[in-house]
């Protein structure tokens, strides 16, 4: 139903307010975002008619909004959702906070060390 309102007969016109394709709604995400997809956790829940929770539907209600980018030419022949062997390792993060704390208490020896002897007590 249109309005035969003059003051808004803007809206039917100005592109601004039309709808966009069907083919360019959706949000295309790389192959890194595939799980998104089937994992439970993205599941996407709902409420009745009171506002109560409704129970989780699938994971398919994702892609009426998302779409996967097929077209992604970094993606390599890395299977989805493995993570390398360096990213796992914890000792990396593990080695660079001890470094960190290492450095931090050596800066603050110096500093120690650089101060003047406090006064002689009265």
């Amino acid at each position: 139903m249109a309005s035969t309102d003059p003051r808004f007969a803007r809206l039917h016109s100005d592109p601004r307010f039309k709808r966009a394709p069907k083919r360019e709604r959706k949000v295309k995400v790389d192959r890194r975002f595939a799980t998104m997809f089937t994992d439970e956790r993205f599941a996407v829940g709902g409420a009745d008619k009171y506002g109560r929770g409704a129970k989780k539907a699938q994971a398919g209600g994702l892609d009426r909004l998302y779409e996967l980018d097929e077209e992604d030419p970094a993606a390599g022949s890395a299977d989805v959702g493995q993570v390398s062997a360096e990213a796992r390792r914890p000792a990396a993060k593990a080695s660079k906070k001890k470094a960190g704390k290492a450095a931090a208490a050596a800066a603050a020896a110096a500093a120690a060390a650089a101060a003047p002897p406090p006064p002689p007590p009265a």
